[in-house]
C-alpha cells in the first residue's frame, strides 16, 4: 500500500493479481492486471497480466514499479495510461540470475540516501539488489551466501541514517547503510508465536515493516500468525497489538481480528494494514 504522491486522498494497493486506486471514500478503480487472473501479459488496464505482485512504489506522479515475485521482473506502470511495460529484468525467464537478473525478488523500496536508486530484496540471491534507474543497471548492496536462511522479504529504512530493516524468514534484522553489516534484531530460527524479549520472541515468517517515532518503534505484520507485533528498540521488547480471532472484529486493539496481515502503511495518525481481501484501520494509532 501507498498513498499516491501527488493526491494524498487516494490510496494505491494490490488486490489479488491487480493493481487499484481508492480515491478518498469512493469505490476502488483497477489500474492495471486482474485480480483472480494470474499470468504475464503487458497491455493495458484489465488486460495486462501478473503473476504475483508482492510490492510497489511510486517513481513520480505517473509512473509505479512493482515486483512481479514469480515473473522474476519488475513491471512498470503507467496510472494515467494505465498500460504495463517489463521495467527490469527479463519476465518470465528461465536460466540462471546472470540471465534472468533476478531469483525471487520481494520487497521494494526507494533508497532515501541515494534518489536515483531502488532497493530490492531478492531470496533466490540472499542479498539486496540496487537497481540504478537512470542506467537500468544492477548491482548488489549486501548479499549473504553463508547464512542458508538468509531469505529477506520486506524491506524498509530510517529516514536519517538511511539504515535497512527486514523481514527474513523468523527473524528481524538491520543493515548499516554505510558498513553494510548485519545487526540481528529479534526473533529466531524457531518458528512461532511468542512475545518478550527480543531473543525470545517468535514470529512466523513476517512480511511487512513500517518504522515509527523514528525508528524506536518497529511494526511488523506476522502474517500466518494474524497478528501485528510491535518492537520497542528502547527496552528490546515485542509486544502484539491485533491477533487472528475468531471471526472479524473492528475498532482498536483489543477488539481487531485480523486475516492473514501482509503490509503496513501510516496514514497521518492511522495505521492501514492490508489482509487478505480487505484493508483494516488502526485509528489514533494509540498502539
Amino acid at each position: 500500500m501507498q498513498i499516491h504522491q501527488t493526491d494524498p486522498g487516494t490510496l494505491l494497493y494490490v488486490d489479488g493479481h491487480s493493481l487499484k486506486a481508492k480515491h478518498g471514500n469512493g469505490n476502488p478503480s483497477l489500474i492495471a492486471g486482474a485480480e483472480y487472473i494470474s499470468g504475464y501479459r503487458e497491455g493495458i488496464g484489465p488486460w495486462a497480466r501478473f503473476e504475483f505482485i508482492t510490492s510497489f512504489v511510486q517513481l513520480d506522479r505517473d509512473k509505479i514499479v512493482a515486483v512481479d515475485r514469480h515473473n522474476s521482473c519488475l513491471r512498470l506502470i503507467s496510472l494515467n495510461q494505465t498500460r504495463t511495460w517489463q521495467y527490469s529484468g527479463l519476465c518470465k525467464n528461465g536460466g540462471d540470475f546472470l540471465t534472468k537478473r533476478y531469483g525471487e525478488p520481494n520487497g521494494i523500496i526507494k533508497d532515501n540516501q541515494r534518489l536515483d536508486i531502488l532497493l530490492v530484496t531478492d531470496e533466490a540471491q540472499h542479498a539486496i539488489l540496487e537497481l540504478h534507474t537512470e542506467s537500468k543497471k544492477i548491482t548488489t548492496f549486501y548479499q549473504n551466501n553463508v547464512m542458508s536462511a538468509f531469505w529477506p522479504k520486506m524491506i524498509t529504512q530510517h529516514s536519517l541514517t538511511g539504515d535497512l530493516y527486514l523481514t527474513v524468514q523468523s527473524m528481524i534484522y538491520r543493515i548499516n547503510y554505510t558498513s553494510r553489516r548485519l545487526r540481528y534484531i529479534a526473533g529466531s530460527s524457531a518458528l512461532g508465536f511468542a512475545d518478550g524479549s527480543f531473543p525470545k520472541a517468535r514470529f512466523n515468517h513476517p512480511t511487512g515493516i513500517l518504522l515509527v517515532d523514528e525508528g524506536k518503534t518497529i511494526l511488523v505484520a506476522d502474517q500466518p500468525n494474524g497478528s501485528v507485533r510491535k518492537l520497542y528498540t528502547d527496552d528490546q521488547t515485542t509486544r502484539t497489538i491485533c491477533r487472528k480471532k475468531y471471526g472479524r472484529a473492528f475498532g482498536g486493539p483489543a477488539v481487531c481480528g485480523l486475516d492473514n496481515p501482509y503490509s503496513l502503511l501510516v496514514n497521518g495518525t492511522d495505521l492501514l494494514i492490508g489482509e487478505h481481501q480487505r484493508i483494516s484501520k488502526i485509528q489514533g494509532r494509540s498502539i
